[in-house]
């Protein structure tokens, strides 16, 4: 039996200082990211260990560190970014999909956030 498997992450909420604003740079703001992580042949019956899945507090901190220690002007680039590195450095992953939601852009009218949408795989 064959299985795919999906981990999901919502409402992920990181501070960082992308945007193509200057202030944006310097005062940097609240990024909402959701992911669906498509696991590949994930069963229990080989054991509970955390090896036979995608530790996903790892993965947290990994898109963490990713996300903070570089700017990006564009969400569109830091998005791309993000997917492919988890792909490159989380083998058990095939596929990604990230929303990635900038609820607060510098602007002066209301509306819930600006989002993109990036689907990678590796085939």
């Amino acid at each position: 039996m064959v299985s795919t498997n999906k981990l999901i992450i919502k409402d992920l909420k990181v501070y960082a200082h992308h945007g193509d604003f200057p202030e944006e740079k310097v005062m940097g703001q609240f990024f909402v990211l959701d992911f669906i992580l498509y696991l590949d042949g994930f069963e229990y019956k080989n054991g509970e260990e955390i090896e036979n899945t995608v530790n996903y507090v790892e993965l947290i901190n990994y898109v963490k560190k990713e996300f903070t220690g570089k700017n990006f002007d564009l969400i569109e680039t830091v998005a791309n970014y993000l997917c492919d590195g988890i792909l490159e450095n989380f083998p058990k992953i095939f596929k990604v999909e990230l929303v990635l939601k900038k609820p607060s852009p510098p602007v002066d009218v209301f509306f819930s956030y600006v989002a993109v949408e990036v689907v990678k795989s590796r085939t």
